[in-house]
C-alpha cells in the first residue's frame, strides 16, 4: 500500500447551529456531516496512509480550534503552525463576508502539522491565500500548488470533492463531483429545518435577495469607476499640455484627480476644472 507524505484533509465538520435556520445553511445540507468521535476513529486508516515522515494540511473552522487541534494529536501528529489563510472574496473581487455568531467570517485556515521529520521543499511559499469563493465548502485550487512546492509527495487528499492529476484519494464517495463545475449539492432539508415556520423562510428569502441586489450595485459602481477613470486618462491623453502636467516630477495624479472627482463631477467638468486651476 503506498504510503503518503502530504495529507489534506477537509474533514466533514458536523458545526452545531443555534437554530433551524442555521441548520438549513450548514454543511449537513450539503453533504454528509461526520461526528467529532467518529473523525478521532479514524486513526487506524490515517496510520495505514501516512509515511513515516509526513505533513497534515488540515482544513479548520474559525469557531471550532479546540477539535481542530485534538483532532491533529488523536491522529498521531504535532501541530506546527498555519499553513495557509484563505481570504476570501467575491466574483467581483471586492471582500467576501460571511456568517458568523461574533464577527462574519471571511476566512478559512488549513493547519499544518507533522509526523517523524519532514522538510520542506522550498522556502518561498506564502501563507496568504486571496481567491474567489465558489459554492458551498469548495476550496480554492491553488491549495494543491502550494502544497506541491512546499513539501515532496506523494499526495493524497481525504474527503476530497474533486480529482487532481498526482494526487489520490481517501474516504472520498464524492471525488470527482466538482470537475466540471459547479454542481446542485444541496440536499433535503433536515427534520428541524422543515421545523422552520413561513416567516423565517421569508425572511431568508427577502436576505438572500437583498445579498444579491447589494452585489448587484457594488457590480454597478465598480463599472462606473472604470469608465470614469478611463475617460479621464482619454481627456487627458488628447491635450498634449495637460498630459505633460502629469509626468512624474510635475506632481499631478490621475489617482487623486480620480478621488476628487468621481461621484460628483463628470470627466468632462473634471478635467475643465482643472484646467483653470492650471490658467
Amino acid at each position: 500500500m503506498t504510503k503518503y507524505r502530504a495529507i489534506l484533509a477537509d474533514p466533514p465538520w458536523h458545526w452545531k447551529a443555534r437554530s433551524a435556520k442555521g441548520t438549513g445553511r450548514g454543511a449537513c445540507s450539503h453533504y454528509s456531516v461526520m461526528s467529532f468521535e467518529q473523525l478521532v476513529a479514524m486513526r487506524p486508516e490515517i496510520d495505514a496512509l501516512a509515511d513515516t515522515d509526513c505533513v497534515l494540511f488540515l482544513w479548520s473552522i474559525n469557531s471550532m480550534p479546540e477539535q481542530a487541534l485534538q483532532l491533529i494529536r488523536a491522529w498521531g501528529f504535532t501541530f506546527k503552525t498555519t499553513a495557509f489563510t484563505w481570504v476570501k472574496k467575491t466574483k467581483h473581487g471586492k471582500r467576501h463576508i460571511g456568517l458568523g455568531f461574533w464577527t462574519r467570517q471571511n476566512t478559512e485556515r488549513v493547519l499544518l502539522a507533522t509526523r517523524g521529520k519532514p522538510q520542506r521543499l522550498n522556502a518561498d511559499v506564502s501563507e496568504l491565500l486571496i481567491t474567489t469563493v465558489r459554492q458551498h465548502s469548495e476550496k480554492p485550487d491553488e491549495t494543491y500548488a502550494l502544497i506541491e512546492r512546499l513539501v515532496p509527495g506523494p499526495y493524497c487528499e481525504l474527503f476530497a470533492r474533486k480529482t487532481r492529476p498526482g494526487w489520490a484519494t481517501a474516504f472520498s464517495p464524492e471525488a470527482g463531483l466538482l470537475d466540471h463545475g459547479a454542481v446542485n449539492t444541496r440536499r433535503q432539508p433536515s427534520d428541524l429545518t422543515r421545523k422552520a415556520n413561513v416567516m423565517g423562510a421569508t425572511a431568508q428569502r427577502i436576505e438572500e435577495e437583498n445579498a444579491q441586489r447589494r452585489e448587484d450595485e457594488e457590480a454597478r459602481r465598480l463599472k462606473a469607476e472604470d469608465s470614469h477613470w478611463a475617460r479621464l486618462v482619454e481627456l487627458i491623453e488628447e491635450d498634449p499640455d495637460l498630459a505633460a502636467k502629469f509626468e512624474p516630477l510635475d506632481g499631478l495624479s490621475i489617482g487623486e484627480l480620480f478621488e476628487n472627482s468621481f461621484g460628483r463631477f463628470t470627466p468632462e467638468q473634471a478635467i475643465e476644472l482643472l484646467r483653470r486651476s492650471l490658467a
